[in-house]
């Protein structure tokens, strides 16, 4: 199993976990690494 993801599968990722999680620490801190990523 490869650890890289194509962006299109994050974006759907993102907005996944946007629509189910709140707000927390954890969604913002995996959001940051995430975006610096690309």
């Amino acid at each position: 199993m490869e650890l890289y993801y194509p962006d299109v599968e994050i974006i759907l990722l993102l907005s996944h976990s946007l629509s189910h999680l709140s707000w927390d620490p954890y969604t913002a801190t995996y959001m940051t690494l995430v975006v610096t990523r690309l």
